[in-house]
């Protein structure tokens, strides 16, 4: 006959011992339900915040105006003779320009800088350029509004910026492919080595609008992301960076030039002149301090920063003057140095005392003081220095 399993008695504390550990289970599985919970929610707000983040530097970000070409008629085109850009859609005659040019100094783009003395140019000059990007009016502190355009006279090194400053000079119209001339205008130096310069118009009577480039075109690489790159349609369909792409994607596809090592370079590999002129293209990251607030220039994106504000002086309170007043008028070595960062000079008949708590320390009686300091008296030739109270 099989036997009957015998049940177990447990007592009240193994009793207790195994509620407890159902409920300590329990409770585990409640927090690791909480934790799933938390990293969710935590993986959802760290989300919502870059996206805040992505926003936020996007509306910083100056958005910049669409080249739109025009159709040329080529019979009107002229050549101005100061740039040497082909134009078209002049609002006036070759003969006025001449006239509002006359006793004036043109100033070619990429010799701005050499023409310098002391951080500007001491005649009446002008300078010409087409402008290839242009951002629109962004306000700063103080509702004065800021735009930038981009210009170029399609020589080497033949680039630079110009910051419009005031609801006058900005341009809302679409600028792009236009020429124009300014005046007498502001030059401000990059804080980068090797940077293009800017220049600052505050006034629209410094800037003339003289027609329309024929021969400013874009890059046609990059696929759906169009190149920004600016060219002279004359020279090239494509910047330099694309004709490197595009010679290597024809190389690779010829088995006798694949396995070639030689590099590939835009230009004459013979002139060195002209090759060492590529390597001294400036670089159009550049910041700038226009005023009081500094422009970030990164390519084709322009980027603002107010000047911080200048901090409150702290008013202190009443407990505190008095614990500098306390320390101020103190013989202790703080006391000291305080008086002489503040150019108070020391004075003479400040009682030197010691406390009561350093004369005992010293071996002192705090409340017998000497009136009078011990002095040390002559010693004769031949005797030992003695110490007399006088």
């Amino acid at each position: 006959m099989e036997q009957s399993a015998t049940p177990i008695n447990l007592s009240k504390d193994q009793h207790r011992m195994i509620v407890i550990k159902k409920e300590i289970l329990e409770y585990q599985e409640k927090i690791k339900m909480l934790q799933r919970e938390y990293q969710a929610i935590k993986q959802k707000t760290e989300t919502q915040v870059e996206s805040k983040v992505k926003e936020h530097k996007k509306e910083r970000r100056i958005r910049s105006f669409e080249f739109q070409p025009s159709k040329v008629d080529f019979s009107q085109m002229v050549q101005d003779k100061y740039s040497k850009i082909r134009l078209h859609d002049m609002p006036f005659d070759q003969q006025e320009l001449d006239e509002r040019m006359y006793d004036r100094k043109y100033v070619p783009i990429n010799n701005i800088e050499n023409t310098m003395q002391d951080g500007d140019i001491n005649e009446d000059w002008v300078t010409i350029g087409v402008v290839y990007e242009q951002t629109e009016p962004f306000a700063v502190d103080g509702g004065m509004k800021i735009q930038c355009l981009s210009l170029t006279d399609f020589q080497p090194n033949g680039t630079i910026r110009l910051f419009l400053k005031g609801s006058d000079c900005v341009q809302t119209d679409n600028m792009l492919g236009k020429v124009i001339a300014i005046l007498n205008c502001d030059i401000s130096k990059p804080t980068q080595n090797n940077a293009e310069l800017a220049l600052t118009l505050t006034s629209s009577l410094l800037l003339m609008e003289i027609g329309k480039s024929v021969d400013l075109g874009f890059c046609s690489g990059g696929g759906k992301e169009q190149c920004k790159q600016f060219l002279d349609r004359r020279a090239a369909k494509y910047c330099a960076a694309h004709q490197v792409a595009i010679y290597q994607q024809a190389r690779n596809k010829r088995q006798e030039f694949a396995t070639g090592d030689r590099l590939f370079t835009v230009g004459n590999p013979e002139n060195k002149h002209e090759k060492k002129k590529a390597f001294r293209q400036h670089d159009r990251n550049a910041s700038y301090q226009i005023g009081k607030h500094t422009i970030v220039a990164q390519g084709n994106s322009v980027q603002i920063y107010n000047p911080p504000k200048q901090p409150s002086e702290r008013i202190l309170t009443e407990k505190e003057k008095a614990g500098i007043a306390m320390i101020l008028n103190s013989n202790s070595h703080g006391g000291k140095v305080y008086r002489k960062m503040m150019g108070i000079e020391e004075d003479e008949n400040r009682v030197n005392v010691f406390g009561p708590n350093a004369l005992m320390k010293m071996g002192g009686d705090p409340h017998q003081i000497p009136k009078k300091k011990p002095k040390l008296s002559q010693p004769d030739s031949d005797s030992e220095c003695e110490l007399e109270i006088i």
